[in-house]
């Protein structure tokens, strides 16, 4: 009897299958801070053919909008750079265009390419998480069809932050009203610009509770209002504000009112109110 001969299936020269390894994201985005962002994108390549595989791969877009998705229908624009060359943009979503990325992959082997997430900064954004989903695909040397692809997430998490100045202040931390000579009912403000990218909480804390305090602890009462809330100054007054538009500076006036007396030392008569903001 003669056995058979069975030939081993020819392994192709070139089969690569690509793979992203984990999301790119800005884990800090200040909204109120000029700085810009990047993160690297990494995406894998395995060649399980026995020849070099030499093609290129090409960024798209899978989601509809072309900016980083987030809440309130934030959005933040961003592209994605060259690995070695910040300067030059592999894609852009606002187009959906970009240029492809060369690789050579040798058989039997895996190669990794990191493309740059860019995100400027000082971008309007309330607090939270912005995403888009894009595809990779590898794209072989003289052939417009791509041999494979995967999806892969880039994102950027807007972290909670706030400014806070004085408005016309030669110290923007601190402010000084002079409400002249005092009578009852007599009024003045100053005013309080607010940058945030979330809510945010304010507080009140009178040294004196609510009095102006004169010569030989005398005490005259007044009473103090923001962006027309009435603050309770004889405890630590802790509010809590939700911007309309984040990021663009608000400003907010702080009243205060003379309250009623008959007879004062004559003086100087002051408080001191400690104002605190913090972002939630």
């Amino acid at each position: 009897m003669i056995t058979p001969a069975f030939a081993a299936p020819d392994r192709p020269a070139c089969d690569v299958t690509i793979q992203e390894l984990g999301e790119a994201k800005v884990n800090h985005y200040n909204a109120l801070d000029g700085g810009d962002y990047l993160e690297p994108i990494r995406l894998r390549l395995r060649n399980k053919g026995d020849g070099t595989c030499v093609g290129a791969v090409k960024i798209s877009r899978i989601t509809g909008s072309p900016e980083l998705i987030g809440p309130h229908g934030g959005k933040l624009t961003y592209t994605i750079v060259a690995e070695n060359d910040l300067g030059r943009v592999v894609y852009d979503p606002a187009t959906n265009i970009g240029s492809l990325i060369p690789v050579s992959i040798p058989g039997r082997a895996t190669t990794e390419i990191s493309p740059r997430l860019f995100v400027s900064g000082s971008q309007p954004g309330r607090a939270g998480r912005y995403a888009a989903t894009l595809e990779a695909s590898f794209v072989p040397a003289g052939n417009n069809l791509a041999a494979d692809a995967a999806q892969f997430t880039v994102s950027a998490q807007v972290t909670p932050s706030v400014q806070a100045n004085f408005v016309g202040s030669t110290n923007p931390q601190h402010a000084h009203l002079d409400l002249g000579e005092l009578a009852p009912n007599k009024q003045g403000s100053i005013s309080l610009q607010i940058r945030t990218s979330s809510e945010y909480q304010i507080s009140f804390q009178s040294e004196n509770r609510g009095n102006l305090k004169g010569p030989a602890e005398t005490f005259i009462p007044y009473s103090m209002t923001y962006a027309g809330r009435l603050i309770d100054l004889s405890r630590t007054d802790e509010q809590q504000f939700n911007p309309a538009d984040p990021v663009r500076p608000q400003t907010n006036f702080i009243n205060v009112v003379v309250g009623q007396f008959q007879r004062a030392r004559s003086g100087t008569y002051v408080d001191q109110v400690t104002i605190t903001i913090s972002a939630l």
